[in-house]
């Protein structure tokens, strides 16, 4: 009886964490959960430390004319711009900007 009980009360948290596609919004237990979730095919990936310490990161991020670059792309595209607004990641915090095999962007920021 107590599994039972206990299996209910997961099924009704889980079915109320899990966004509906038709709602515009996340509730914020389902926010709390799995994140936040963006449909706008950008990718944000934070750089946290220096890239020259992890060869994990490629080393044009150290270059800052290729940053200037990143950043002048981002201000040239609004549909950027507008996923780094809802991200609230500053434009001149902008490492670089890739394009993805499927079509969407990889942006690098710290």
């Amino acid at each position: 009886m107590k599994r039972k009980l206990v299996a209910g009360a997961m099924g009704v948290l889980l079915g109320a964490a899990i966004a509906d596609p038709t709602r515009a919004e996340q509730s914020e237990l389902s926010v709390f959960l799995f994140g936040r979730y963006y449909d706008d095919g950008i990718t944000a990936i934070p750089i946290t430390q220096d890239p020259s310490e992890d060869e994990r990161h490629p080393s044009y991020f150290l270059y800052p004319a290729r940053m200037r670059i990143a950043q002048q792309m981002v201000m040239g595209d609004p549909s950027l711009l507008a996923a780094l607004a809802r991200r609230k990641i500053a434009v001149h915090n902008v490492l670089w900007v890739q394009t993805a095999a499927n079509g969407g962007r990889i942006i690098y920021y710290r």
